[in-house]
């Protein structure tokens, strides 16, 4: 039997508590990557607690920034953002995802990277903020996203990013869930 916890129409994914009585069906749940495997004798102990936590880890993966854009609060998921640039007064939000493509707003470029560090952003440049989940390629004084956009690192903190960047794919790496 197969629990789904906090699906919703508009979610991509959705956590699967595999609850049976046969011990010898818990390599199935690995098959489905089942959040947790529980045998049906724990039930009572164990499943609100395993729901809670389903909806916990399925909460991180639905987190939402509110940046004011265009004169209106927006709600935005970090993921949907590829990148931010400040190519005059105000800041460019790039998404994907999203009802638009670009966002504009009057927040500054350092407001904007304490919103995102958090978030697996990145600033390589005073006017650029990468999202390094986004990001292909990283050289010396230019970086490639997976859409092909180049966008550049500054001399200054090319080190500093790299170094940034190779600790947050060697978390990443070993994240489960």
């Amino acid at each position: 039997m197969i629990w789904p916890v906090a699906c919703m129409s508009c979610a991509p994914i959705c956590s699967l508590i595999f609850v049976t009585n046969y011990v010898e069906y818990s390599l199935q749940g690995y098959e489905v990557q089942a959040f947790r495997y529980l045998l049906k004798a724990e039930m009572p102990q164990k499943l609100e607690r395993y729901v809670q936590q389903a909806l916990t880890a399925y909460r991180k993966t639905r987190d939402t920034v509110r940046i004011f854009c265009d004169g209106e609060d927006v709600e935005l998921q970090p993921q949907q953002i590829l990148y931010a640039e400040m190519p005059a007064r105000k800041v460019c939000l790039h998404l994907q995802g999203a009802d638009r493509a670009l966002l504009y707003t009057t927040a500054t470029m350092a407001d904007l990277a304490d919103l995102l560090e958090n978030h697996g952003f990145v600033r390589t440049h005073k006017s650029v903020l990468v999202n390094m989940e986004h990001i292909r390629d990283l050289q010396s004084t230019r970086l490639y996203l997976r859409d092909g956009t180049e966008l550049p690192v500054s001399s200054h903190t090319a080190s500093a990013v790299r170094k940034i960047y190779t600790q947050w794919r060697s978390a990443k790496k070993w994240v489960i869930g």
